[in-house]
């Protein structure tokens, strides 16, 4: 998925993938240490020779350059767009010289030229500056804020949106963090997982072994086999890190774009929940925490009631799958290997949505 290969599958299997796809050790983890990433990056300036008191000048210039590289959707300039920055930036602020401020920073090794760009050495740092930016201007800049809401889905605008909860607790920040997680899945109740919402998970897999033997055909099986196999070679895409905000320009099913929002914004409170419960108010961190619960639940009442409406679709996926397998197999040890796909993926959705919540409130009070 973050290589921009869609395959060519239901967006069933889709939603799967993504939203397992949130329990694995991600970038998010990374950003709960802000504080770190502020003290490395002036250690780094502090290497490069610059006096403490120098610190506040180029703390400005790169937090200014994050945003006109947030406003090119890019994480580097190319030398017309850095050209125009530096008239931009002299019109409004008093400065050193912009060769000696550029030599500096390609010194600590923070900017670096590549591939036509003048751009961040490490993605956090230009997270960090882009938040930082929006927050030391969120007056004139919430409209900026509310277009990086609806994409939060991709990965830049979540972590962007992480550190600015990191730089800052305006209750504007505050409140649309609440309104966003309320509309996902809106329509849909908190699950509950009792006997009522997983009674049709027992009685597909009755049915099951006898719904996937009518659809598969060993023959038929054999041939897209040799087909796939042909087909394989040459499709792999690579996507570079500097094209990771060109993602956005890509047409996305408007489903999968909701579960993505789900998983982010367990992230995006859990940012809150494990390193700021100590400044924000009771009262706002149970709200916060009751969002954070409600998002990703009402997705998994979402999940299940798909696999409810939508059962040829999930036996599809199963033969699919179980005709990657030896055409060899029994017709036995079909039928349990689909019954335990069928449980191994009902399983871990339900798994990977917990586990996300539990995650994102560990070493929270």
């Amino acid at each position: 998925m973050r290589n921009n290969v869609v395959p060519p599958k239901p967006i069933y299997v889709l939603t799967i993938i993504q939203f397992n796809d949130s329990i694995l050790p991600t970038n998010f983890e990374l950003t709960s240490y802000g504080h770190c990433y502020k003290a490395l990056i002036l250690q780094a300036l502090h290497k490069a020779g610059l006096h403490p008191r120098q610190f506040d000048l180029y703390v400005n210039y790169l937090s200014e350059f994050a945003y006109t590289c947030l406003m090119e959707r890019s994480i580097g300039l190319t030398n017309a767009q850095f050209l125009k920055f530096m008239h931009e930036y002299s019109s409004k602020f008093y400065h050193a010289e912009h060769d000696e401020i550029l030599e500096n920073l390609m010194k600590s090794e923070i900017l670096i030229k590549s591939n036509g760009l003048l751009k961040y050495r490490y993605k956090y740092i230009y997270y960090f500056y882009a938040a930082k930016y929006l927050a030391d201007n969120i007056g004139r800049c919430l409209h900026h804020v509310d277009d990086i809401w609806e994409k939060l889905h991709m990965e830049v605008y979540a972590n962007i949106l992480i550190f600015l909860l990191h730089h800052s607790k305006d209750e504007r920040i505050i409140d649309k963090v609440k309104g966003k997680a309320e509309q996902i899945y809106a329509d849909m109740p908190v699950a509950s997982l009792d006997v009522a919402e997983t009674r049709h998970i027992a009685l597909v897999l009755g049915d099951l072994p006898k719904l996937v033997m009518s659809k598969i055909d060993v023959e038929t099986a054999r041939r897209r086999s040799l087909l796939r196999q042909d087909k394989v070679e040459g499709n792999s895409v690579n996507e570079a890190d500097d094209d990771f905000h060109r993602s956005e320009d890509r047409v996305e099913d408007p489903r999968l774009i909701e579960v993505k929002h789900s998983a982010r914004m367990i992230d995006v409170i859990g940012q809150v929940l494990r390193n700021r419960f100590g400044s924000f108010m009771k009262a706002d961190l149970a709200e916060l925490a009751e969002c954070d619960i409600g998002s990703g639940l009402r997705f998994l009442s979402y999940w299940l009631d798909f696999t409810r409406r939508q059962e040829d679709v999930m036996v599809n996926l199963i033969v699919a799958i179980l005709l990657d397998g030896d055409d060899k197999d029994s017709n036995d040890i079909i039928a349990r290997r689909a019954r335990n796909l069928y449980l191994a993926i009902c399983y871990e959705v339900c798994r990977g949505v917990l586990l996300r919540i539990v995650n994102s409130r560990l070493n929270c009070s």
